[in-house]
């Protein structure tokens, strides 16, 4: 419940580093929820729509549960790909190191439902 009012805080929030903050607060807690899948459209929002600080913040949200939900790594990572052509070199720099790492976790330890 909290962590759905933490979605929608991020979604009207107009300061850079709050919203920074709640984005990881969001991927440190969401591999511990039933559902983690339901938070990856709402950090994934903001890779699309906010400014470049928001965005790397958002890779690296979506990396680190990816990390922690092998399960979501494959989904994650088509997402990420999607922003190795960003215009802002450190958002860049972030999905295309996340994407190598992943394909490399997915390569060594394939994830079985």
């Amino acid at each position: 419940g909290s962590l759905l009012h933490l979605c929608e805080f991020i979604d009207d929030c107009e300061y850079t580093m709050l919203s920074t903050h709640t984005i990881h607060t969001i991927a440190e807690l969401a591999p511990m929820t039933s559902a983690p899948s339901q938070y990856i459209r709402f950090i994934y929002n903001r890779v699309i729509l906010e400014n470049s600080t928001i965005r790397a913040a958002a890779i690296a949200a979506l990396s680190k549960m990816a990390a922690s939900c092998p399960s979501l790594r494959t989904s994650i990572m088509t997402l990420l790909k999607c922003s190795l052509n960003d215009e802002d070199d450190e958002t860049r720099d972030r999905a295309t190191v996340a994407v190598s790492v992943l394909k490399d976790a997915i390569a060594f330890n394939p994830y079985v439902a």
